[in-house]
């Protein structure tokens, strides 16, 4: 491999040579070194052009956004609290952006989203649910509206996970794109809280555009 390497550096430069050779599997670097024991390896403007059409691989980018703070014993952190939220808003707990990687489209994501939520009394209900947005304006559900029935008076995980397929208000074109959850209480006789819990996450997989 050192042969064909050294070429590439002596015709390219050294950066340029390394980009090339870090898109090489070891099987095409085992091709030219057979190449080039052979007498034939010519590296013309051309031949380098065609190994810059090999792909790059995809990158995955985790992001675990949600939820930190000070330390705690068993690493379980959540956001502050949110409280006293009503029935006649979707009140926010807690909106996160991510920044894309420039240069690569996003073509996949998947997402694991967990917050606590309660209410201010046993009678009423919780609802639920996690959004996403382009725009951080215009929102667009990641989850249908979620429900915790009564008695809901004492904080209690629940989670929305899967791979979503961007739609709507969130393509994931930009770059960035917002996450966030939401919670509202049943009607006016109780108010409702929520926290987002830091195991919450972002996985994005790229390609270069």
């Amino acid at each position: 491999m050192a042969n064909w390497l050294q070429l590439l550096k002596n015709y390219l430069g050294y950066q340029g040579a390394t980009s090339l050779a870090d898109k090489l599997t070891a099987a095409r670097a085992g091709y030219l070194d057979n190449i080039n024991q052979a007498g034939l390896l010519q590296i013309t403007a051309a031949r380098a052009a065609n190994l810059d059409l090999i792909p790059d691989p995809a990158i995955n980018k985790v992001w675990h956004p949600f939820g930190k703070g000070s330390l705690t014993t068993d690493g379980v952190q959540y956001s502050a609290e949110v409280a006293g939220i009503t029935h006649l808003v979707w009140g926010v707990i807690q909106t996160i952006t991510i920044t894309q990687p420039v240069g690569y489209t996003l073509e996949e994501i998947e997402l694991g989203l967990t917050g606590a939520i309660k209410s201010s009394g046993a009678t009423k209900h919780v609802k639920w649910k996690w959004q996403a947005s382009d725009n951080g304006a215009a929102w667009q559900d990641l989850i249908a509206a979620q429900t915790r029935a009564a008695d809901a008076s004492v904080y209690a995980d629940r989670t929305a996970a899967g791979r979503f397929a961007p739609t709507g208000n969130f393509l994931g074109t930009g770059g960035t794109f917002q996450v966030q959850m939401v919670i509202q209480a049943e009607d006016a006789t109780e108010t409702v809280a929520g926290k987002a819990k830091n195991s919450s996450y972002v996985l994005c997989i790229y390609r270069r555009t």
